[in-house]
C-alpha cells in the first residue's frame, strides 16, 4: 500500500486517543503511536507484531516487564511467513504458557517512525502495525514460557485491579477490550 492510499485510509478512522503518544524505542529512535478501535483490518504486509488482551472469567493477564512495569497485551513480533493467528498463539505461550480460544481483533496500534530508518531494520518502515485481540485464556502449562529479558512473569488479576496496574496509556485499551469480550 502506498503511503498516500494508507493515509487515506487512516483518515477514514478515528483514533481512541486524543493526541499521538510519542514513544522511544532504544536509546534514539521516536515512534509517534496512536490506538484505534476498530475491527477493520490494516494492511497485513506492514503488520509486524500482533498482540492480546486475555481474560479468564474475571480476570485480566498482567505482564511485569524487566523495568518493573506491567502490561495488559502480550504479544509480538511475527516470524517471517507466519500468519498473525500462529503468531499471536506463539507469543502468547512463549510470554504466559496460556493457551486461548478464538482470537477477535478489536483495533490496532498504529506506528510511524519519527527519525530515519534504523540500520538492518528488518521491518516495515515509516509505519507498522500491531493489531490486538481479545482471547479467553483456556489452559496453562509453564513449559511453554520461553524467559528472555523483557517480561519477568505474568499473572490473571482482576480487571479492576489490572486497571489501576498498567500504565496510563493502556487503559483505554483495557476499557476497550472489556467491552469487545462482550460479557
Amino acid at each position: 500500500m502506498s503511503q498516500s492510499a494508507l493515509a487515506d485510509w487512516l483518515a477514514r478512522l478515528t483514533p481512541v486517543d486524543d493526541a499521538p503518544l510519542i514513544a522511544v524505542w532504544g536509546e534514539a529512535h521516536r515512534l509517534e503511536r496512536r490506538f484505534y478501535a476498530t475491527p477493520e483490518a490494516p494492511p497485513d504486509d506492514l503488520v509486524s507484531s500482533v498482540r492480546a488482551v486475555m481474560f479468564r472469567k474475571s480476570a485480566v493477564m498482567v505482564v511485569r516487564d524487566h523495568d518493573g512495569s506491567g502490561h495488559i497485551m502480550p504479544g509480538g513480533r511475527r516470524e517471517s511467513g507466519e500468519t498473525q493467528e500462529d503468531a499471536l498463539a506463539r507469543e502468547i505461550g512463549e510470554e504466559t504458557g496460556w493457551r486461548f480460544e478464538t482470537a477477535r481483533r478489536f483495533g490496532f496500534l498504529h506506528f510511524r517512525h519519527l527519525t530515519p530508518k534504523p540500520d538492518g531494520y528488518a521491518y516495515p518502515y515509516p509505519d507498522f502495525f500491531q493489531t490486538l485481540h481479545v482471547v479467553e485464556a483456556t489452559d496453562h502449562d509453564r513449559r511453554r514460557i520461553v524467559r528472555d529479558d523483557w517480561e519477568t512473569h505474568s499473572r490473571m488479576t482482576p480487571i479492576a485491579r489490572a486497571l489501576t496496574a498498567v500504565r496510563n496509556e493502556q487503559q483505554p485499551i483495557l476499557r476497550l477490550a472489556v467491552a469487545a469480550r462482550g460479557l
